[in-house]
């Protein structure tokens, strides 16, 4: 019928044969921002009568990843866990980050800044401090490469401000703007080495934590030669 529409979603566009794209029209898609789907999951919180926080919906709108579909699946996870004894409590930032199991973002940034420092001391310090109050391992080590990777990218090309628009809120882009600028460029090469090596060593390591410690103590010594 003259009302159908047909509609073809597809991660892998290239894939379509000539004989299928010659008779469409093409609609490229991008990722959302942060404040773009914090912005929806207040409309959805408006809507269903519940208090949240402003830092709350960032940090789910973070790590969501630019889907709002991955966004309205945690927010939904959230409300159906608050809303346990039937009426829906307030959404604050710290149960969204525990019930979704995040780690702060602000410890990594810490943690990189005494890399920035060239401090191993402190650096190994602060993570046995993490350590002990629960921090798993190798959770640590799989945020912290992908916070080197974005300063190194931030390094190279400070326009290139989608990356951080992407995955995280507007105080954490401010900051990593910071110690982008402030991280020497072969010293945030290196440490995103050893960190990768630490996380893969970790599999087989009979203490969890060494090879982040050997990381820290590569990091810092290789800009003392």
């Amino acid at each position: 019928p003259s009302h159908a529409i047909f509609v073809l979603a597809t991660t892998e566009a290239h894939k379509m044969i000539p004989t299928i794209t010659s008779r469409c029209q093409r609609f490229d898609f991008r990722t959302l921002t942060v404040p773009e789907i914090a912005s929806k999951l207040h409309e959805i919180s408006k809507k269903e009568n519940v208090k949240a926080d402003a830092a709350a919906l960032d940090l789910i709108a973070a790590a969501a990843q630019g889907s709002m579909r991955d966004a309205e699946s945690l927010f939904d996870k959230v409300l159906t866990y608050m809303s346990g004894s039937g009426t829906i409590k307030p959404v604050s930032e710290e149960v969204v980050r525990d019930l979704l199991g995040l780690i702060d973002l602000a410890i990594i940034s810490q943690f990189v800044d005494l890399l920035v420092e060239k401090n191993a001391a402190k650096a190994i310090s602060f993570l046995h401090t993490q350590l002990e109050e629960g921090l798993d391992p190798r959770e640590f080590a799989s945020h912290t490469v992908p916070y080197l990777r974005t300063l190194l990218i931030l390094k190279i090309n400070p326009e290139l401000r989608t990356i951080i628009e992407q995955g995280f809120t507007a105080e954490q882009q401010q900051k990593i703007q910071q110690q982008a600028k402030v991280f020497e460029g072969s010293h945030l090469t290196s440490n995103i080495k050893y960190f990768m090596q630490a996380e893969e060593d970790m599999k087989t390591a009979s203490i969890i934590q060494l090879p982040l410690e050997l990381a820290i103590i590569d990091s810092c010594r290789m800009v003392q030669r």
